[in-house]
């Protein structure tokens, strides 16, 4: 019987490691509605866009295109402004969205430095944009809650 168990619990293991894998070849257009239609995940969903979408201004960078790899960026900018947005507005997933984040910037920075010099002042100033926005999560995640602490102020 215990063993059974053990089975079951690595198989449900393995379907949920699949699930995930899959969900990280979804289509960004997949991506997007399901951000926007998310409620109180769209924090971490619209990160996730805006991770995916370095990628694809990487790829386009790599093939030479790059008004639409600026597009991306840009994008890349704007998807982190609406977790942002969603974040203070539902207060859910701030950790996994900041973490998120952080690796969209730090991989659009390694993209930044394989750019041609002249290609690099908008990526520089999209990277420096999502670490101000990681700012404003850590902020939100960690700053005092004013109304909680107004209830312990008050008395019996």
């Amino acid at each position: 019987m215990n063993r059974k168990l053990v089975i079951s619990v690595a198989l449900f293991s393995l379907l949920l490691s699949a699930l995930a894998a899959a969900r990280d070849d979804e289509p960004i257009e997949k991506l997007i509605e399901r951000a926007n239609s998310a409620g109180d995940h769209k924090a971490e969903l619209y990160a996730k866009v805006a991770r995916r979408e370095v990628e694809i201004a990487n790829e386009e960078f790599v093939k030479g295109e790059v008004q639409q790899a600026f597009a991306a960026v840009k994008a890349v900018s704007e998807y982190s402004d609406k977790a942002l947005q969603a974040a203070h507005q539902y207060r859910k997933k701030l950790k996994e969205t900041e973490l998120t984040l952080r690796a969209t910037s730090r991989r659009l920075n390694d993209v930044e430095q394989t750019l041609a010099f002249e290609d690099r002042p908008l990526v520089k100033q999209v990277v420096e944009h999502v670490e101000d926005i990681r700012t404003d999560l850590l902020h939100l995640m960690f700053a005092p809650d004013v109304q909680r602490q107004n209830s312990f102020s008050r008395g019996p």
